[in-house]
């Protein structure tokens, strides 16, 4: 299983990073750990939506059910479609000149559907990878 993280490096630029999640082949099937979460919420976006440049509110584990998002961070852009798994970790530094900077997180859901997603809050003490 693979999820995409994005974060924010030491150089303070975002970026995106693939990771392969720890899992093991059990009688049900390819599993990982357990993580602990604060919160679960389900979000759904009607087609058009824009979210300028922001960074993630806290740790949060993003599950795409339906739907593509576009998301760019600095200089890169990549399409998440249902299936895709996002950690977004970029919460460090101010929202200040983010506009500005062209740093944090850009998201666009262009497609003519309804995105709809799980995210979970994590807890600090969680570790995905």
């Amino acid at each position: 299983m693979f999820i995409t993280r994005m974060y924010r490096g030491d150089d303070g630029i975002s970026h995106f990073e693939d990771l392969e999640i720890p899992a093991r082949s059990t009688r049900v099937g390819t599993i990982s750990e357990w993580l602990d979460s604060e919160s679960i919420l389900f979000r759904e976006v009607q087609p058009g939506l824009f979210l300028d440049w922001h960074h993630a509110d806290s740790r949060v584990l993003i599950v795409i059910l339906a739907g593509t998002i576009e998301v760019t961070l600095g200089s890169e852009s990549r399409q998440f479609g249902p299936g895709s798994m996002v950690l977004a970790e970029d919460v460090g530094g101010t929202r200040i000149g983010v506009e500005e900077s062209g740093q944090g997180i850009r998201s666009d859901f262009p497609c003519d559907q309804i995105w709809r997603g799980l995210q979970a809050a994590l807890a600090d003490q969680s570790v995905l990878v």
